[in-house]
């Protein structure tokens, strides 16, 4: 009898040294233990699911391994996006990232938990800047000063939340003028974002600096503010009808420049000289212009100059009829994403081989939305290419671009097969609708070789 009590005394000791964890039901087990190679310390709260990890100052690896110690039965989830990701290993760049979530599952149940890890970098700041800082128009007279940082140390995981008070900020400031902005560090796009309504784009002595978390590091070098590469426009929906004569019209783009001079140059192959419009500076992000009353109705190649330097070009519409048809914009390169590759680009002089296609959309568009499927028979205008001795009117093809509005549209648009006995030279080219409408005539004349 006295052996059975001693056999039941050590079952009892036996079962009384397992683990708790071990003592889980098996929906429960997923992970055991994180270990991580260099970290000077490593917290696991199983009950929050977050491991926080403390990587010393003499941490320099740009990767952080967490090494699992998983239960029988769970499994890492490992999915396409999670290049780094091994059986039993989840790697990942910690610096100046959000917290990275790995999960993990059960196998036999398909139970899945998700663990949330953080990441303390206990060095000193160090970064540098990997581009030129920009300044971009913002609003009215204010700027918006972007440069990409690449933190190189003292950062570990961090906040994207604009309300979090352990933010990554940048600083730029000027001692002897007595200057200082401050921009949020963005974790999606590695940018530091500064807003300013002061001229500092001549500023000789602005200083970089970067606070996180109590930790302050300057750029050792004064940093330079450039321009963002300049722009000019008027943006697309106001050109689908055209542009009224004797009408103040607003520029958008920049930035541009109070000292600067700025013209609009409108011009098209059928006028010998162009006409020059001065553009009056309004702001940053804006010029103003003012179509002449004299300028005869047709369509036209707009450029924008800030000297004698151009900026961009678009072509539009000019007429008192708001309802008049014209040719958008004609090219020769096949494309599924017309709207993404080519009617917005700028406009380009036409040269096409006899027997070849160029294509060309109007102007308003032709639009249909995708709820209704696509008509392989519409009714798209005939294009007319005419000089002073011949003429050649060429049946459309119909093709459509699927891209247009997020994929919420379609544009239907037209292949126009050149005669292949067709005469080389200049014509005009100009659309023929159904009802024997004619469209203006395209600024360019289409050059046939």
């Amino acid at each position: 009898m006295s052996r059975f009590y001693f056999y039941c005394f050590l079952l009892f000791i036996t079962a009384s040294c397992k683990k708790d964890a071990d003592l889980l039901p098996a929906i429960e087990q997923f992970v055991k233990n994180v270990k991580v190679k260099g970290a000077r310390e490593v917290k696991f709260d199983h009950e929050t699911r977050i491991i926080q990890i403390i990587l010393p100052a003499d941490y320099t690896d740009d990767l952080v391994r967490l090494d699992l110690d998983m239960y029988k039965g769970a499994s890492l989830v490992i999915n396409g996006s999670d290049s780094l990701f091994s059986a039993e290993q989840v790697q990942f760049h910690y610096k100046a990232t959000t917290s990275v979530v790995f999960n993990v599952q059960r196998d036999d149940t398909g139970f899945t938990k998700g663990y949330s890890v953080l990441v303390d970098h206990q060095g000193k700041i160090d970064a540098e800047i990997t581009s030129d800082v920009l300044l971009y128009p913002f609003m009215g007279d204010t700027s918006s000063i972007i440069a990409k940082v690449r933190i190189k140390a003292g950062v570990g995981t961090i906040s994207d939340d604009l309300r979090s008070p352990e933010l990554l900020t940048g600083t730029l400031s000027d001692p002897e003028k007595s200057f200082q902005i401050t921009g949020q560090y963005s974790v999606s796009s590695s940018l530091i974002n500064f807003i300013s309504d002061r001229d500092i784009l001549n500023a000789s002595n602005l200083l970089f600096s970067l606070s996180y978390n109590g930790k302050n590091y300057t750029i050792p070098v004064p940093v330079k503010i450039s321009r963002a590469p300049l722009d000019a426009y008027i943006p697309s929906q106001f050109l689908s009808i055209p542009l009224t004569r004797n009408r103040l019209f607003t520029i958008y783009g920049g930035s541009f420049l109070k000292d600067e001079t700025y013209r609009v140059k409108i011009t098209n192959d059928a006028q010998t000289d162009p006409v020059w419009i001065e553009a009056t500076y309004k702001n940053r992000g804006k010029l103003t212009f003012t179509v002449p009353s004299q300028l005869a109705e047709g369509n036209y190649l707009i450029s924008y100059y800030e000297g004698d330097n151009l900026i961009s070009s678009q072509s539009a519409s000019i007429s008192d009829n708001s309802k008049v048809k014209t040719v958008g914009l004609i090219w020769t390169q096949q494309s599924e994403c017309p709207s993404n590759d080519v009617l917005y680009q700028a406009p380009q002089k036409v040269r096409i081989k006899a027997g070849l296609d160029v294509y060309a959309a109007a102007s308003p568009f032709i639009l249909q939305g995708q709820y209704i499927a696509v008509d392989p028979n519409k009714t798209l205008p005939d294009l007319e290419l005419k000089n002073a001795g011949h003429t050649y009117v060429i049946r459309a093809k119909v093709n459509v671009d699927a891209c247009y509005g997020d994929r919420s549209y379609y544009i239907y648009y037209g292949a126009y097969t050149i005669p292949a006995h067709a005469v080389g030279g200049s014509y005009e080219a100009r659309f023929i609708y159904a009802d024997k409408e004619h469209s203006l005539t395209y600024w360019n004349f289409i050059e046939v070789y």
